[in-house]
């Protein structure tokens, strides 16, 4: 019931209800009885108890692990050092047992999708269900009726008096040159989402107006310096999905400052300590080898 609703309603955020640890717990207990049950009757099969002996380890070590594990974020900002764990709320939780300083953040980007905003150029009336059309040289497409076709695209792009033209800063955003119109009329204009060296263009078509949406982040990553009382400096990575673990303690990139994009000289990592976490690793590999030998029995005693 409490996969269905975070399917359904995820907002609700089901398996933080009490009922949901209720509910773990009774899986807990009903594998212990069948357990005892399985010994008292004398019935064994390293199979069956390497399985429900994994998924004991790893249900409790999970169960206590939510409630002993500190979980927060380290803001980082450009050359300054800190070891500091705050909640989502701002205060400090724990600290670090080493420091961490900001080098670089770095940021890889797909390219920008075309987007309609009102005639005014304030608010986005891109709707659900309309096309996605990512802008990249050549780029052809309608979207709601209006016809457009990318004749020249720059990766980093600056204003020059009225002239847009290649950047050679890198921290500068994408621009587009659209020929774009409805039936056989056409104009021609740039569109940009605005940054550094450009505001932000946009062009006219009938009730709404083209323009360039900030394009999406493809991957993030921040390279630090690791601080650690009597040892040398050292230098880690951490990006998305490629955390790094330190004397107890987990860190993952989390976020950054999406208003400077590439520029952005804040980095925002999770930090988990729980003690428990190995041993739901543990768990999973003994119901995993439970499998696999239960699989092979019952194929040797097929054959």
């Amino acid at each position: 019931m409490h996969a269905v609703v975070s399917q359904v309603a995820p907002q609700w955020e089901p398996f933080g209800w009490t009922s949901f640890g209720v509910s773990v717990a009774a899986v807990l207990l009903n594998l212990v009885a069948a357990t005892a049950l399985r010994i008292w009757d004398r019935r064994f099969s390293a199979s069956w108890f390497l399985v429900h002996a994994g998924l004991m380890v790893a249900i409790f070590a999970s169960m206590m692990g939510s409630m002993v594990a500190v979980r927060g974020k380290v803001f980082l900002n450009a050359g300054q050092a800190t070891a500091q764990v705050v909640s989502a709320k701002g205060d400090r939780i724990a600290y670090l047992p080493f420091g961490l300083m900001l080098q670089e953040f770095q940021l890889e980007e797909s390219a920008p999708p075309l987007t309609l905003v009102d005639s005014a150029a304030k608010e986005i009336v891109f709707r659900k269900g309309d096309p996605v059309h990512e802008l990249r040289m050549g780029a052809k497409g309608v979207l709601r009726g209006i016809e457009f076709e990318v004749v020249e695209y720059l990766a980093h792009a600056e204003l020059d008096h009225d002239t847009v033209r290649a950047a050679n800063d890198t921290f500068c955003p994408p621009a587009a040159l659209l020929k774009y119109g409805t039936g056989g009329a056409r104009r021609e204009g740039w569109i940009t989402c605005g940054g550094i060296g450009i505001p932000t263009l946009t062009q006219p078509a009938g009730p709404v107006r083209l323009a360039m949406a900030m394009p999406p982040a493809k991957n993030f990553r921040s390279v630090v310096t690791i601080l650690e009382m009597g040892q040398k400096p050292s230098e880690a990575v951490i990006e998305v999905n490629r955390g790094l673990s330190r004397d107890g303690w987990t860190l993952q990139q989390l976020d950054y400052d999406k208003a400077a994009g590439r520029a952005s000289r804040i980095s925002v990592l999770e930090a988990v300590r729980d003690r428990f976490a190995m041993w739901v690793k543990v768990g999973i590999c003994l119901t995993l080898a439970g499998i696999l030998a239960f699989a092979v029995s019952e194929w040797r005693r097929t054959a």
